[in-house]
C-alpha cells in the first residue's frame, strides 16, 4: 500500500513539473505563514534578485500536499510535517522564525490573563463559563480553524493538550485564521488562538497574557512565554542549497532585510533566536509535566466532505464549518518598518480558496 502510494507521488510530481513551463517561483501558505512572513519576503526577493514569483494562500494541509506533490516550489506553514500523515514527510522544512501563539479576545474583555491549567481547561471543554476565568457570567465561544491539522490549531494542542491532532470542544469553526480573528472582533465572548504576529497590531483583538506574561518577541526570548512556535518553509527533493530557485529563496530568508522585516512584524528571525530553539525542548517538557496531558473532553468535529476542486492525500482533510459573519472594520495597519501587509482577505484569491472551501462551485 504504501509503495502505491509512493509511485503515485513520484507520477504526480513528474507530471506536474511538465506542467510548469515558466520560471515563476510559486509559494503557498497557510494563511497565518504567508502574512507573517511569506507575502514581504517574497516581494524582498523579487525586488531584490529579479525574480518572478506569486504567492497563495490556501490551509496549512493544502499547502503542504501540494508542495509535496510537486505542485509548488515552496510550501510556509506554521507546523513541520507530521510524519502519520502520508506525503508530508516528503518535504524537507527548514524554520524560518519564532512567533507565539496567542489567544485573542474581544478587546473589553475584562479577563487580562489565563494560567497554563486554564487554558487547557477551556480547549478541553472543562472550562465553558468566563466567570470561571475571572470575567463576567456567560458561556466562552471557543473558536478554531475547521481544516484539520491546520498550523496553529496543531501546534497549540501539541504544546498544551500533548498532541498535535487532540480534538477540542470548539463549536465555531471558521476556514482560515483571518476569517476566525474578524469573527472574534465582533463577539464580546469570543475566544481563539491565533500568531502574535499577526494580530500585535490589530486594535480589534486583545491578546491575554499567560501565567501573568504577555506574547511578545521579547517575553519569547527571555523564555518568559511559554507558547513559543516555529514557523517554516517546506521544499521537495534533495538538491543542494541555493541550486534551484526555491533553493535561493530558502537560503535568502535569512537574508539582513528580510530579518529586518521579519522582526518588524513582531516575530524573531531563526538565526537570532538561538535562546529560544535551544530551551525548546526543556519548554515542551515543562509544559508536559505541568499540564500532564490528561485525557480531553471533546465533541465530534464536523462532518469532512470530500473537496471538489482538488484529490486530497488525505481523505479527511477538509472539516468543512464555516460560519461567516457581517463584514467588519479593516485592521488598522502596523506602525513598523514592514512592507505593506496585503492579507489574503484583502485581496483573495478564489482559485486556491476553492482548495479548502468543499462548498466551491
Amino acid at each position: 500500500m504504501r509503495q502505491g502510494l509512493f509511485v503515485w507521488f513520484v507520477a504526480a510530481l513528474v507530471a506536474a513539473g511538465a506542467a510548469r513551463a515558466d520560471d515563476t517561483l510559486v509559494i503557498r501558505g497557510d494563511h497565518a505563514s504567508t502574512r507573517a512572513f511569506a507575502r514581504d519576503a517574497a516581494s524582498l526577493f523579487k525586488m531584490k534578485r529579479g525574480a518572478s514569483v506569486r504567492v497563495e494562500a490556501t490551509g496549512t494541509i493544502g499547502a503542504i500536499e501540494s508542495g509535496a506533490r510537486g505542485e509548488v516550489d515552496v510550501v510556509a506553514t506554521a507546523r513541520p510535517g507530521d510524519d502519520g500523515v502520508v506525503g508530508e514527510s516528503l518535504l524537507r522544512y527548514t524554520p524560518v522564525a519564532w512567533d507565539a501563539l496567542s489567544v485573542i479576545v474581544f478587546p473589553a474583555n475584562p479577563v487580562k490573563s489565563i494560567s497554563l491549567e486554564q487554558l487547557r481547561d477551556v480547549l478541553s471543554g472543562t472550562i465553558k463559563d468566563w466567570q470561571e476565568l475571572g470575567g463576567k457570567p456567560g458561556k466562552i465561544n471557543l473558536y478554531a480553524i475547521a481544516t484539520p491539522m491546520d498550523g496553529i490549531e496543531y501546534s497549540v494542542r501539541k504544546l498544551v493538550l500533548g498532541s498535535g491532532t487532540a480534538r477540542t470542544a470548539a463549536e465555531r469553526w471558521y476556514l482560515n485564521s483571518e476569517r476566525l480573528e474578524e469573527a472574534v472582533t465582533i463577539d464580546p465572548a469570543g475566544f481563539a488562538i491565533s500568531l502574535y504576529s499577526d494580530v500585535a497590531d490589530n486594535a480589534l483583538l486583545r491578546t491575554l497574557a499567560i501565567e501573568g506574561v504577555q506574547p511578545s518577541p521579547a517575553t519569547v526570548q527571555s523564555g518568559e512565554y511559554l507558547l513559543a512556535s516555529a514557523l517554516y518553509v517546506g521544499t521537495l527533493g534533495s538538491a543542494a542549497p541555493g541550486s534551484t530557485t526555491a533553493g535561493r529563496f530558502v537560503e535568502y530568508l535569512d537574508d539582513p532585510e528580510v530579518r529586518k522585516n521579519l522582526r518588524a512584524h513582531h516575530l524573531i528571525p531563526w538565526s537570532e533566536g538561538r535562546d529560544v530553539t535551544e530551551a525548546a525542548s526543556s519548554r515542551e517538557k515543562f509544559l508536559a509535566d505541568r499540564l500532564g496531558y490528561a485525557p480531553v473532553a471533546v465533541v465530534a468535529l464536523p462532518p469532512a466532505p470530500a473537496p471538489r476542486k482538488t484529490q486530497p492525500i488525505n481523505p479527511v482533510r477538509l472539516a468543512q464549518a464555516e460560519v461567516r459573519h457581517a463584514s467588519v472594520s479593516k485592521q488598522p495597519a502596523g506602525k513598523s518598518e514592514a512592507l505593506p501587509r496585503a492579507t489574503a482577505a484583502a485581496q483573495p484569491d478564489k482559485t486556491h480558496e476553492c482548495l479548502e472551501q468543499a462548498l466551491c462551485t
